[in-house]
């Protein structure tokens, strides 16, 4: 894929994800929960966008972390300041392990994400 369909793409998962965490809560529990899912989800999407923004934009780990930092606690702060959710640190601690985990992963298999 191009670069381009690749910022696409990454432009598109922050708009959903942004969307996602904005979403008001009316009280009313998941039909399927258990305990810290939130957490795998704040985890599963960070790696996502992570993932997206090395392939979009080549960044480095410590611009992810830098960028994708401030993204994550723009979105616990406006949970917490525009909706009924609550921000929460631990959100925030797994997303950056979102961003953390996607660069051992590359470490460890460098032609992950090769183009064949």
């Amino acid at each position: 894929m191009s670069i381009r369909v690749y910022r696409f793409l990454t432009l598109v998962f922050f708009v959903l994800s942004a969307t996602a965490f904005l979403i008001e809560l009316n009280g009313d529990k998941p039909r399927v929960s258990f305990e810290h899912l939130d957490k795998i989800i704040h985890f599963g999407i960070f790696f996502v966008l992570t993932a997206l923004c090395y392939k979009a934009f080549n960044l480095s780990f410590l611009k992810a972390l830098f960028y994708l930092g401030l993204y994550g606690i723009a979105t616990e702060l406006a949970q917490h300041y525009l909706t009924n959710r609550t921000g929460d640190f631990f959100d925030f601690l797994a997303d950056m392990l979102g961003v953390l985990s996607f660069y051992i992963l590359l470490k460890l298999f460098p032609n992950l994400l090769e183009n064949k």
